[in-house]
């Protein structure tokens, strides 16, 4: 998988929580690959207009579906569409994306060590116990969600506990029977 990105040009993540898209997220950070996570939320138009403004070619999205066997593999929905390559800064690791509230996302380019300082330095600030622990509420493709939720998790040697949107709605329902038995009672 790795070679197919080996050209300099930042991937996009478009995925749910989720131990695969956190193995994912880790292996590219690692292999010094630039991503560029955009939230589930985003409109067509904003999520081309991310992958246009990032010069991404590759937009990995759905379910990531791991196997670690004796040939490690991961399978993801990978999109290419043909896109012009934009200059990146020296050592961009991520290009984040505001939500375009107010018109187009603007991107930002950070470096990998900007990353992990800010997320060790949620972790010297909230200490290892209460770094260590972490439910995410927002979606991953979310900055603040990447840094101050997963990465200062795992920094902090910690348990980030990611279910999938499929496993948030099974719990929901189970919940909404369970409510409903209570209140037929």
């Amino acid at each position: 998988m790795w070679p197919r990105f080996a050209d300099g040009r930042p991937v996009a993540l478009q995925v749910d929580q989720g131990v695969g898209e956190c193995l994912l997220d880790l292996a590219l950070l690692e292999a010094g690959i630039p991503t560029t996570p955009l939230p589930a939320f985003f409109t067509t138009a904003q999520t081309d207009h991310a992958l246009d403004a990032a010069g991404a070619e590759v937009l990995l999205s759905g379910p990531v579906a791991l196997s670690l066997d004796t040939h490690p593999s991961v399978r993801v929905r990978e999109d290419r569409r043909s896109r012009p390559a934009k200059p990146l800064p020296v050592g961009t690791a991520r290009i984040t994306f505001t939500s375009g509230s107010t018109g187009d996302p603007k991107g930002i380019c950070l470096s990998r060590d900007h990353l992990l300082g800010v997320a060790q330095a949620v972790v010297d600030t909230l200490g290892v116990h209460h770094a260590g622990r972490h439910l995410p509420l927002l979606p991953p493709g979310i900055l603040l969600e990447n840094v101050a939720g997963f990465q200062a998790t795992m920094l902090a040697g910690g348990t980030y506990v990611a279910p999938t949107r499929a496993c948030r709605l099974l719990e929901r329902q189970r919940a909404a029977r369970q409510c409903a038995v209570v209140g037929n009672a």
